[in-house]
């Protein structure tokens, strides 16, 4: 990436059209990612810290509970679905790819394929978009608890929100018959989309 202000608008500039930005030679510590997230923003502080490391952490490694610390394959999801205000932007530095390909990354844009089930699938969006879900992570340090709608829309009906992990979701106890089988199949239309089903 250029260094300077240049470097930066052009770097905003790709985030703002396409949702993601993929960056060269940033150095490979938590400072280098640091300096550079900087560019972008205030650093939101959380219970990880304002920056931290994950990586596949063996049984006896004392970590958070959070699927982020082992190596299996994970569906299409956001993070930080337990928190009141889940983050808007993520920085990840790669500097050690997994052993025998685990730790790769799957992208995509969230407020596009919301776009698509509101096309799609109209009723299914009303509903994940109205309902809302509660997610948690509860481990011994925490227990952090928080729900929303799926899909966040402003007073003026525009997604400005993709609250999304099947990991973190608690069961849809209380709820009538009826709204767990619509649940669930609006569910199978988003996960269609999200999966490329």
């Amino acid at each position: 990436m250029e260094s300077g202000d240049e470097g930066t608008y052009k770097m905003m500039q790709f985030l703002a059209r396409y949702g993601i930005v993929f960056i060269k030679d940033v150095p490979t510590t938590v400072e280098g990612t640091q300096r550079l997230s900087e560019r972008i923003g205030p650093i939101k502080n959380t219970l990880y810290g304002g920056m931290w490391s994950t990586r596949a952490a063996s049984d006896e490694e004392e970590t958070f509970n959070d699927t982020a610390y082992g190596n299996a394959a994970l569906p299409m999801h956001t993070d930080g679905t337990y928190f009141h205000d889940p983050p808007g932007l993520q920085v990840f530095n790669c500097a050690v790819p997994g052993a025998g390909g685990t730790g790769a990354s799957r992208f995509l844009d969230g407020h596009r394929a919301a776009a698509d089930l509101r096309a799609r699938a109209p009723w299914a969006f009303r509903y994940l978009s109205s309902a809302s879900f509660e997610y948690q992570c509860h481990d011994q340090r925490c227990h952090l608890r928080a729900s929303g709608p799926i899909f966040k829309l402003n007073a003026h009906g525009k997604i400005i929100q993709v609250r999304h992990n099947d990991t973190d979701q608690l069961p849809l106890g209380g709820r009538p018959a009826q709204e767990v089988e619509l649940f669930y199949r609006a569910h199978r239309e988003l996960m269609a989309l999200l999966e490329g089903e």
